[in-house]
């Protein structure tokens, strides 16, 4: 086989392992713009943007607490996760605009807002769906919040 016959067909398996795999954008972690992906746990956190026209940073903690753990970036009307999280009660702010500081790590024209019930990760569930709107039909857990209510994940100087 010629070399290019064995670059065709490596790059052929590798594209029919993606489709078989099922890889969407709902399970590839996002990117992280505080803290480092999650290694320790088997569960996803989703995070479905798609009933936002504005793009989001969110920020998750650890439940009844403050300090960050991660923040991801998402686009408007897109999903994001985070992969391997462990167990445990969070709560998930977020931040929605669209012009995002990456320096500064803050929206310049943005809106803060949390998710008003702490998520729950257990193991008996591989996947959560967290949805950064309020959606038709699901109880309403999206509340406005001041930007001083949010967890800081600035750079300290």
């Amino acid at each position: 086989m010629a070399p290019s016959e064995w670059y065709t067909a490596i790059l052929l398996i590798l594209l029919s392992g993606l489709v078989i795999s099922g890889v969407s954008a709902a399970v590839i972690d996002s990117s992280y713009v505080y803290g480092h992906p999650p290694s320790a746990g088997n569960i996803v956190l989703n995070f479905d943007n798609t009933g936002n026209d504005l793009d989001a940073v969110v920020i998750v903690t650890l439940g009844g607490n403050a300090d960050p753990l991660y923040a991801i970036y998402i686009p408007a009307e897109d999903y994001g996760s985070i992969k391997s999280i462990g167990q445990g009660r969070f709560d998930v702010y977020f931040e929605l605009g669209v012009d995002w500081d990456e320096r500064n790590r803050i929206f310049q024209d943005g809106k803060f807002y949390k998710i008003s019930t702490p998520v729950i990760l257990k193991d008996n569930k591989d996947s959560y769906t967290v949805y950064l709107y309020d959606k038709e039909g699901k109880p309403k857990r999206v509340k406005e919040i001041t930007q001083k209510e949010m967890p800081d994940i600035r750079p300290r100087i």
